[in-house]
């Protein structure tokens, strides 16, 4: 467990990478993830791909559902969470914004309808998290039901998007 103090503003890179781990150790059903590009924080790490792997492992309803404003940096830097959605590519699904979601200045992660993760500006560490915050996670998952519709397509893992 962590013991950094909830529901409040941090600015350390260290404990956003914390906090992330803590957010994704807590999901149970689901996963929604709103970011630029996942360079930052360590999701391409081999301990958050496990947490995602064992996500989908113990609860075979589970989903995965990313929505990033670039996908170069999944493709080019991330080969565990790649082979982890071409594993679980029914229960992983990956979205581009369109322009207009391009110019979306915040990050954040969800985990079921109690734990979130929200960077405040994707140019800056600053970040917030709560492990039992469900109106937080409620106004976040509309958010999040907002930039799917400024998707412009579903990225595929496989060739040809089969």
């Amino acid at each position: 467990m962590t013991s950094l103090p909830e529901n409040t503003v941090l600015t350390s890179r260290r404990d956003y990478e914390t906090a992330l781990a803590a957010v994704l150790e807590h999901a149970q059903h689901r996963v929604f993830i709103f970011d630029t590009d996942l360079s930052f924080g360590g999701f391409e790490t081999a301990d958050n791909v496990d947490r995602l792997r064992a996500l989908l492992v113990k609860q075979p309803a589970a989903r995965v559902t990313l929505i990033l404003q670039d996908a170069r940096c999944l493709f080019d830097r991330c080969p565990r969470l790649l082979g982890l959605m071409q594993r679980y590519q029914h229960a992983m699904t990956v979205y581009e914004t369109n322009d207009e979601g391009k110019r979306v200045s915040d990050s954040f992660v969800l985990a079921d309808d109690h734990a979130y993760l929200r960077r405040f500006h994707v140019d800056q560490v600053r970040f917030k998290y709560s492990l039992d915050d469900v109106a937080t996670v409620r106004l976040l998952g509309m958010r999040f039901e907002e930039l799917l519709q400024l998707t412009h397509h579903q990225i595929s893992t496989t060739p040809l998007g089969l």
